[in-house]
């Protein structure tokens, strides 16, 4: 689908979306803030920022950006025409071999993404003390999925053992490139492999078909999460470096970010279960500094 397609398709299935000078941006409940189209590289200036804070009730804004700041994340990428078993260290051969021998990896049935999808949904969520309404109400979850199941450029993919559904992701194509997205399983079954096989039997498949693929994991997490990006290592996804802003409402930012807020924060840093908070303070301080010097 094209990037307006991919638009709509967010409307439908229910993301609260607002478009301000041709960026759309999905709304979350918790009133952050990212472009539909996530990954994609927008130069934003100040005037935008006000503007799109004015009009809204936002808090806070996530973007990757194309301005010359230096390089402070990186997008999980892997882009070629080989994807064989025999290109994988001996750890992760011996995965997708397991994988393969264990699981039955195919188109899930609609009724079995309604039903366990959202079980597995509850589990990864619960593991994360998350809530998300689409992925985790049943009513919003149903219709989510229908919605996604039916449209051409979105495949979803399962990993069944024993005739039950313990792993899914929805590959999405926008433009001439695939994204991931819900790469959730069952941990109960996390030592038969499952998304290792999700993911090699989906790229060789494209390649078989297509002759190449460019897919996307995503961006490296915030709070490095080192099992998560060491796995999409193994499974030869390269760290393409990106710079992405996180900025707050401009009205706050005298508040914030002034040397009376910096010491205190570099106090309650030195306090264990307070460091999560202060290192996402760091990251906003950050984003402004890189931001406002443009």
């Amino acid at each position: 689908m094209n990037k307006e397609a991919f638009v709509k398709l967010n409307k439908d299935i229910g993301h609260d979306i607002i478009t301000i000078n041709n960026i759309s941006w999905i709304v979350r409940k918790d009133k952050t803030c990212v472009p539909v189209l996530s990954l994609e590289k927008y130069k934003i200036d100040k005037t935008y920022v006000e503007l799109l804070f004015s009009k809204t009730k936002i808090k806070v804004i996530n973007f990757v950006t194309s301005s010359n700041l230096k390089s402070n994340s990186a997008e999980y990428v892997f882009c070629g025409e080989r994807y064989t078993i025999e290109n994988f260290s001996s750890k992760v051969r011996n995965q997708i071999r397991k994988g393969l021998k264990s699981l039955v990896v195919k188109r899930p049935q609609l009724n079995d993404l309604v039903v366990d999808g959202l079980r597995i949904n509850h589990l990864t969520l619960e593991k994360h003390k998350r809530y998300v309404d689409f992925l985790s109400d049943k009513v919003v979850w149903e219709k989510y999925i229908s919605i996604l199941y039916e449209k051409e450029d979105v495949t979803p993919l399962g990993a069944y053992y024993e005739g039950k559904l313990v792993g899914y992701i929805l590959y999405m194509k926008v433009e001439e490139k695939y994204y991931i997205y819900h790469p959730f399983i069952d941990r109960n079954y996390s030592a038969l492999c499952p998304m290792n096989i999700l993911l090699y039997t989906f790229i060789t498949n494209v390649i078989d078909k297509e002759g190449k693929i460019e897919i996307s994991y995503g961006l490296e997490s915030v709070h490095k999460m080192t099992s998560l990006d060491h796995f999409k290592k193994g499974m030869l996804f390269s760290m393409v470096p990106v710079s992405r802003l996180t900025l707050i409402n401009p009205q706050f930012n005298w508040l914030l970010f002034n040397v009376f807020s910096q010491n205190i924060v570099c106090l309650l840093s030195k306090i264990k279960f307070l460091r999560e908070y202060t290192s996402k303070y760091n990251l906003l301080m950050d984003s402004y500094r890189e931001f406002y010097k443009m």
